[in-house]
C-alpha cells in the first residue's frame, strides 16, 4: 500500500516537473534489520515498475551492528541499481563545533576505512546546535573545512590519536563490573558520544581503562549516559608508576547531573606515570552508563 501511494505521488510530482528525481530517505533505527529496507525497495520496484532513484540511510548511531547493516543496503542497492548514501552527523550532546565534527569524522572512517563501505551518495548534515560555522573552509573547525578534508583525506578526520590533546582512551582495552550485549563496556571509549557503555542495573559500578602504557595526562573528561536527572556520586581512580603502581582517588563528583553532562577533572599540573583510569559509581538514580570516557595526553 505505502508503494503504490508512493508511486502514485511520483507520478503527479511528474506531471508538473517532469525531470524530477527522486528517492528516499530512511531511518536505520527501531526494531528493523538491514532486510526490512531490502524488502521495501523490492516492494517498490514490484508495485510500480520501477526502482526509487536512490536511498539514504540516516542512521542510529547507537546500534551496534550499524556499519554492517548500513553495508549491506549498499551492496544490495549496488545489486539492483538503486544508488544507496549515508548521511553523516555528530552529535546531539556534542558541546563544541569541535566535538560535533570529530564525532562525525569517526563515523566516516568506521564505515568507510573499516567497514568497506562505498557510499554512492554522501549528504553532510546537522539537526542540532553545532557546528556554528560553514565558513570559511580554510578555517578550523567549520563545516566546509570538514567537507574538504573527506575528499582530501579521511584518515586524518576524527579525533587525534597522538601528541598533546590526543584522547588517550580511544579504542583502548576496557574492563566493567558489568554489560550489557547491546552495551558492552568498548562503547566508553570508541570516541563516539552517540554510543555508551551501560552496565544493566544501578550502583556500585564500575569501568576501568587500560591505555597499554604509561602517559602524562592532562584532564579527563567523563560524560555519562542517565535519564532521569538527579544526585550521583562518581569517584574517579588513577594506577602507574607515577602512583606507586596502586589506585589512588583524585576526586569524588558528588552532584546533580543529566544526561550528556560533561564531568571534568583538569589538574594544575599533569599527572605523570598513568596506565590506568577507573570510575567507580555509588550513587545514580538510573542505570549506570557512560557514553565517553576521554583520557587527554599533555604536551611534552
Amino acid at each position: 500500500k505505502i508503494a503504490e501511494e508512493v508511486g502514485q505521488y511520483i507520478q503527479i510530482m511528474k506531471t508538473e516537473f517532469p525531470d524530477v528525481v527522486i528517492g528516499d530517505t530512511e531511518p536505520l533505527a527501531g526494531p528493523a534489520d538491514d532486510n526490512a529496507y531490502k524488502a521495501w525497495l523490492d516492494a517498490f520496484y514490484q508495485v510500480n515498475g520501477y526502482h526509487l532513484a536512490f536511498l539514504h540511510m540516516d542512521v542510529d548511531w547507537s546500534r551496534i551492528h550499524w556499519p554492517q547493516e548500513v553495508k549491506a543496503i549498499e551492496d544490495y542497492g549496488r545489486e539492483i541499481g538503486v544508488p544507496v548514501g549515508i548521511i553523516y552527523t555528530g552529535s546531539s550532546i556534542d558541546k563544541t563545533d569541535e566535538a560535533w565534527l570529530e564525532a562525525a569524522g569517526e563515523r566516516v572512517k568506521t564505515y568507510e576505512l573499516q567497514a568497506g563501505g562505498q557510499p554512492a551518495q554522501v549528504l553532510f548534515q546537522s539537526w542540532d546546535d553545532k557546528p556554528d560555522f560553514v565558513l570559511p573552509e580554510n578555517g578550523e573547525y567549520t563545516f566546509t573545512q570538514f567537507i574538504n578534508a573527506y575528499f582530501e583525506n579521511k584518515a586524518a578526520l576524527g579525533f587525534r590519536r597522538e601528541g598533546a590533546g590526543a584522547n588517550l582512551a580511544l579504542e583502548k582495552s576496557v574492563q566493567a563490573s558489568r554489560q550489557i550485549a547491546d552495551n558492552p563496556a568498548w562503547m566508553a571509549v570508541d570516541g563516539d558520544p552517540g554510543t555508551w557503555w551501560s552496565a544493566g542495573g544501578g550502583p556500585p559500578k564500575w569501568i576501568e581503562v587500560d591505555l597499554g602504557a604509561e602517559y602524562s595526562v592532562k584532564e579527563i573528561r567523563l560524560i555519562p549516559s542517565q535519564y532521569p536527572a538527579g544526585r550521583t556520586v562518581h569517584t574517579l581512580l588513577v594506577k602507574g608508576s607515577g602512583t606507586g603502581n596502586e589506585y589512588i582517588s583524585l576526586i569524588t563528583f558528588d552532584g546533580e547531573t543529566e544526561d550528556g553532562q560533561l564531568l571534568l577533572f583538569a589538574p594544575d599540573t599533569p599527572l605523570q606515570g598513568i596506565r590506568y583510569v577507573k570510575v567507580e559509581s555509588t550513587i545514580n538514580p538510573s542505570w549506570v552508563a557512560w557514553r565517553e570516557i576521554e583520557i587527554i595526553a599533555a604536551g611534552e
